[in-house]
């Protein structure tokens, strides 16, 4: 029986970027709500973008920044 592909998620980890850029939450923001339309997607929601604490203090690697979703009706 073949199964059919339907709905692909695109997750994207940057890192070592403009951090002026990434620590911005307008452009993140904004980056999520360009890429929608690019990928010719609908939206369902505006962007949701959250900011993230740095774990450094209590020992972990990760400096903190941004985390974002948009969720999408369909794409074309």
């Amino acid at each position: 029986m073949d199964t059919i592909q339907f709905g692909y998620h695109l997750t994207l980890d940057l890192y070592n970027c403009n951090p002026k850029l990434l620590g911005n939450m307008e452009h993140c923001y904004k980056a999520l709500n360009e890429t929608v339309s690019l990928l010719k997607m609908k939206a369902l929601t505006p962007p949701f973008v959250i900011s993230a604490s740095s774990n450094e203090k209590a020992g972990g690697k990760d400096p903190g920044g941004f985390s974002g979703f948009v969720i999408i009706y369909e794409s074309r």
